[in-house]
């Protein structure tokens, strides 16, 4: 059923908690969404998380302890570097701060796997000035 229009006149539908089905394309086009058996004719279509539940709490379940809270009242299990309360576990993306978005887990992994790196050198660096390698 349309809940709105936007530009263009184009109608929006909203499937709350349903599922889809199948995204039927042509030519790198969305043609139609299958949902709850009916299908619907589309020319685009989002994914909209309502930020309201975190995605997992694989990390809390490891001990890893909320640090503080963000700006939209989530608790961040980790610095922006995805280091923990807990030695050697990393946490980035939605795990560390509830839903944030592929292209910031990315991110936040890519400075996470620097952050490895540099705590994998220091530890080599500090066993050879010491004699251990």
């Amino acid at each position: 059923m349309p809940v709105g229009q936007c530009q263009h006149n184009l109608i929006v539908d909203e499937f709350v908690d349903q599922s889809i089905f199948s995204i039927v394309s042509a030519n790198l086009q969305s043609r139609k969404v299958q949902a709850d058996g009916r299908k619907v004719a589309r020319q685009s279509g989002f994914v909209v998380e309502d930020f309201s539940t975190p995605s997992t709490d694989f990390a809390e379940r490891l001990g890893a302890i909320p640090s503080e809270e963000n700006d939209w009242g989530m608790l961040e299990l980790a610095g922006a570097s995805g280091t923990t309360n807990i030695p050697g576990l990393y946490v980035v993306g939605d795990a560390r701060i509830g839903f944030s978005g592929i292209v910031a887990a990315v991110s936040e992994g890519g400075f996470c796997v620097e952050m490895i790196a540099h705590e994998v050198t220091m530890e080599r660096w500090n066993a050879l000035s010491v004699g251990l390698v």
